[in-house]
């Protein structure tokens, strides 16, 4: 059952990144959209005490994704507030685009990781931990 979804945005002249929340249990999955082209470019996956992990998939032209490095920016704000795990998808591709505008593409990531991070200091988990049990083998 999700818990709650949230969407986030940051605007700077003509770039806007956009980014939905869902919290699934103690989870959260981040969904980072963004352009002309919005896509799922990389995932980025982390915990409170794991290392930031991305994964950037192959782009149209045989390179790989770089969207990795605006999810990085997120993660890097938010882990210390994480209770359970998250995993940040990320495609944001502006036809055109210029090396300023990139660096506003970063500015507004770092931007939303503030958003998300206050969201996420001050959010009630209301879900107990699970029960395990040990089972024999029939």
């Amino acid at each position: 059952m999700i818990n709650e979804i949230r969407s986030f945005s940051a605007e700077k002249n003509k770039i806007k990144l956009n980014i939905s929340l869902f919290i699934i249990g103690k989870d959260v999955l981040l969904i980072l959209s963004g352009g002309t082209h919005p896509h799922i470019g990389s995932l980025t996956f982390l915990t409170e005490t794991e290392n930031i992990k991305n994964h950037n998939f192959p782009s149209h032209d045989g390179r790989r994704h770089k969207d990795g490095e605006l999810s990085d920016r997120i993660a890097q704000k938010i882990q210390n507030s994480l209770e359970g795990s998250c995993v940040i998808t990320s495609g944001v591709h502006f036809d055109g685009i210029s090396w300023e505008e990139i660096q506003t593409c970063f500015d507004l990531s770092d931007a939303l990781g503030d958003q998300i991070n206050y969201f996420l200091k001050n959010y009630n988990y209301q879900t107990s931990d699970p029960k395990y049990q040990k089972l024999k083998r029939p």
